[in-house]
């Protein structure tokens, strides 16, 4: 189901509030590396990833990966479309 969210990335209050939601929730775990799914994790994976100083992997979609990309089991529980990560050097 699609849900809108520009709501949240309009307002920089509301915006800086869930990214630090975020972080007090995953700061204690110390994550080595947040990886974020498409467009919409891409919005609040990269700047959690900065503010837990940890590394950022974006999951692309096949078709709008560019370069090569390491083949992953499609997710179910996410997206069956889901089925590659590109490699580093292409960034």
């Amino acid at each position: 189901m699609f849900r809108d969210i520009t709501l949240l990335l309009e307002d920089k209050y509301v915006f800086r509030k869930l990214i630090d939601l975020f972080v007090h929730r995953y700061f204690p775990v110390a994550p080595d590396t947040v990886v974020a799914i498409n467009a919409r994790g891409f919005f609040f994976g990269a700047p959690l990833a900065y503010e837990l100083n940890t590394s950022f992997i974006p999951i692309r979609k096949k078709v709008t990966a560019r370069g090569f990309i390491y083949s992953i089991a499609p997710c179910v529980l996410i997206s069956k479309t889901i089925s590659g990560i590109a490699s580093s050097n292409t960034f």
